[in-house]
């Protein structure tokens, strides 16, 4: 009987521990396209923030401006973030022109091929390179923002949007 018993609770488990395993192997690949559709939407957005931009540049008569601008970041209705092309400095009247216009605050950034040392640009120097670990095979990177600070939250949310890594504390 103890035999019998235990061959039952053996099949159960067994059971049980199959039927978890397919679960598991579910929702990992639903993870996995979740963060390939995130990525897809985030470069469309990335897109469409550099169109917006282009549009206010030439609005403000500076046509020729964007072609100095190879990506876009943006928090609608608080910042916008321009990744310029090597070199290329922004003119400040323009600038205010543009944060006048779209009623955000522009800031600049100049980008490295480091992923380290580009969040490190995007977040500011409060933050030291040596704190930040970037695992680019899982596309994170670790970055100790304080809770307190809403603008390096914001700073992280639109290094995410040009690094295509998740920002994590």
């Amino acid at each position: 009987m103890r035999k019998n018993f235990d061959r039952l609770i053996e099949e159960r488990i067994n059971k049980l521990l199959r039927e978890m395993d397919r679960m598991n192997s579910v929702i990992f690949k639903l993870s996995d396209t979740q963060k390939e559709l995130a990525w897809k939407i985030n470069n469309r957005l990335l897109e469409l923030n550099k169109q917006i931009v282009t549009e206010a540049i030439k609005f403000i008569g500076a046509e020729g401006l964007e072609w100095w601008i190879f990506e876009v970041a943006r928090i609608p209705g608080d910042t916008v973030l321009l990744q310029l092309n090597d070199g290329k400095k922004f003119p400040e009247d323009n600038k205010i022109q543009l944060q006048r216009l779209m009623s955000e605050f522009i800031a600049f950034v100049y980008y490295s091929e480091d992923k380290r040392v580009f969040v490190s640009r995007i977040i500011g120097k409060s933050i030291e390179r040596r704190q930040i670990s970037v695992e680019d095979k899982i596309g994170v990177a670790h970055v100790p923002i304080p809770n307190d600070d809403p603008k390096m939250t914001k700073r992280a949310r639109l290094a995410q949007q040009l690094t295509r890594l998740v920002i994590t504390q």
